[in-house]
């Protein structure tokens, strides 16, 4: 772990970030089609766990972020921890290709100009292919983990401020002053990536949310059971930051008690949210500005990977 010290971004271990646009499919010599020739050739645990285009995302790219060094030979991974990944690293690489676009993601000098500099060595080249060694990845892959590290401090830098993160508690004031809402949460594993399995999920939640009513007490039944691998939360208290995924918090908000359930995506799965009650807050700002600085870069990634994620899209691999 700690050679990946210098990849940490505030609590998170920076991914491997190397989107590209795609190209020409008959010119063998584009890097998106060796990724993708090498892709079907792989290794099984070189086999992708989803694509990003025509790019897969592999083993390798989720044990980088998450800092699990394979030759530490660990357990598996949790699958919904594994999709959490998956979908990270698809949202950095979709915010990288923006970076790149808007001109703020450094070249190939410059990130082994700040090797030299951050690892004190003379030979940044020789430094990346042991590294990349160690943690058994491609050197271009790690190169563009420190690419996005980069350009996503730079503009981290000009929006990460004290005026916007005031802003950002005002536009979404009842997202960090503690107000409380009463929720019923139905959670259908689904797989990472868009594809017709995720979207078969998502029609029969679709059609079941619709279909029932929540009980009204949390250990009463649903009028018609959800199937066995689903998860509910009935009338629970949430607040706005710490207690839910920030989407599902996105989808409460655009709730009013009473209306017909949200069908939202996340990660790992797709989620049906009624919301029943809402309790106003009165944390100020001063006490919510950690809550807000935390919501406001997962706001800022969303924004950057949102701009590239239609030439990008993260999809589902089928079995």
């Amino acid at each position: 772990m700690a050679m990946l010290g210098w990849l940490v971004l505030g609590a998170e271990a920076v991914p491997s970030i190397w989107a590209q646009g795609a190209g020409d499919p008959a010119d063998a010599s584009n890097p998106s089609n060796v990724v993708e020739d090498r892709a079907t050739h792989a290794a099984p645990e070189d086999k992708p766990l989803a694509m990003l285009g025509r790019r897969p995302l592999t083993r390798q790219h989720v044990d980088l972020v998450l800092g699990r060094n394979p030759a530490l030979g660990l357990p598996p991974l949790d699958p919904a921890v594994e999709k959490a990944a998956i979908a990270l690293i698809a949202k950095r690489m979709q915010a990288l290709q923006t970076l790149r676009k808007l001109k703020m993601a450094p070249d190939r000098p410059a990130i082994l100009q700040w090797i030299a500099r951050a690892q004190q060595v003379d030979a940044p080249e020789d430094w990346v292919q042991r590294t990349s060694q160690q943690w058994q990845v491609d050197p271009d892959t790690l190169l563009e983990t420190l690419e996005f590290r980069l350009a996503w401090e730079q503009y981290l830098s000009k929006h990460l401020t004290e005026a916007n993160l005031s802003r950002h508690f005002q536009n979404q004031r009842s997202r960090f002053d503690g107000t409380r809402f009463l929720i019923s949460l139905v959670t259908a594993p689904a797989p990472a990536g868009s594809g017709p399995a995720r979207d078969a999920v998502a029609e029969q939640l679709r059609d079941w949310a619709q279909s029932v009513t929540p009980p009204v007490e949390e250990s009463a039944s649903w009028s018609q059971p959800p199937p066995a691998d689903w998860h509910c939360d009935v009338r629970r208290w949430v607040r706005g930051t710490g207690e839910c995924d920030p989407w599902i918090v996105d989808a409460i908000l655009r709730l009013e008690p009473g209306d017909p359930p949200a069908v939202i995506h996340s990660a790992a799965a797709v989620h049906a949210v009624w919301l029943h009650e809402q309790q106003p807050g009165e944390r100020p700002f001063e006490q919510a500005q950690d809550d807000v600085r935390a919501h406001l870069l997962v706001y800022l990634l969303d924004y950057l990977a949102g701009q590239s994620a239609r030439e990008l899209p993260l999809q589902s691999v089928s079995e």
